[in-house]
């Protein structure tokens, strides 16, 4: 008992490792051995997993379509829809539906420069040469109408010099003139006029606010889109506007009447 008293420690430890021994030999015991996947029975074939679906998810991986985010995709580039002044809608799907680039030309007429020689007046040594004179782009208007000039052999008007008469005096058969900014010499006779296209008036349409301009020229100016735009330049083919806001000049291209 002396023995149990003095040593008492080492023999409680040395009874539990004596446990742990014996609960470390009997572990691999309790392990379960068998196979996660046994071996099939004799003479059986192995069962095959169904990887259909697997498949066809991969196909599908490789032929996915590509998102579209821009053009014409309403999710990300959404339409805008413009109310007219007579309450009815308008799709604004190009996103060139409002401003200079939705003006519309729907009609260009030529202004022409004409001189036509109208007969003789006076007698014997005061005959004058009538000759009527327009100028359909003139910038002051009071000089657009046809106007009559009369004029001598050797005069020199503003628009032209009368160089020579032809045939008898009293009843010429030609006259021919120096006109101005004209390099050859030009010819008239009673129905043979000059003729020249000096510029060109337009009839353009605003859509959004239901708005016609008529007869514009150059210099002339239109109001819509809440802004005052300049027609700078008008030809055959259509017509250049300037926005001084912006300072953006725009062509517009004429597409024939409607």
């Amino acid at each position: 008992m002396e023995f149990l008293k003095n040593h008492y420690e080492k023999v409680l430890l040395s009874l539990i490792l004596l446990g742990l021994a014996v609960a470390a030999a009997l572990l691999p015991m309790k392990v379960d051995t068998t196979p996660i996947n046994p071996p099939p029975a004799k003479g059986k074939a192995p069962k095959l997993q169904d990887l259909k679906s697997d498949e066809l998810a991969l196909q599908r991986s490789k032929n996915a379509s590509n998102t579209v985010l821009s053009g014409s995709h309403n999710l990300f580039n959404p339409v805008l829809w413009i109310r007219k002044p007579n309450g009815t809608l308008m799709k604004n799907e190009s996103g060139r539906s409002l401003g200079p680039q939705a003006l519309i030309i729907t009609n260009i007429t030529p202004l022409y420069f004409v001189l036509a020689y109208d007969g003789v007046t006076g007698q014997a040594d005061k005959l004058r040469y009538k000759l009527t004179l327009t100028r359909e782009a003139d910038t002051n208007s009071a000089l657009r109408r046809a106007m009559p000039v009369f004029a001598v052999a050797g005069d020199k008007k503003e628009q032209f010099t009368l160089r020579e008469v032809k045939g008898e005096p009293e009843n010429p058969t030609e006259l021919v003139l120096e006109v101005t900014n004209v390099k050859e010499p030009v010819t008239l006779g009673k129905d043979q006029p000059y003729k020249r296209v000096d510029g060109y008036i337009a009839d353009f349409r605003y859509d959004p606010e239901d708005k016609n301009f008529f007869r514009k020229r150059e210099n002339d100016r239109l109001a819509f889109a809440g802004e005052t735009h300049n027609i700078v330049a008008i030809a055959k083919d259509g017509a250049v506007l300037f926005t001084p806001s912006s300072g953006i000049r725009t062509t517009i291209k004429y597409h024939g009447a409607p």
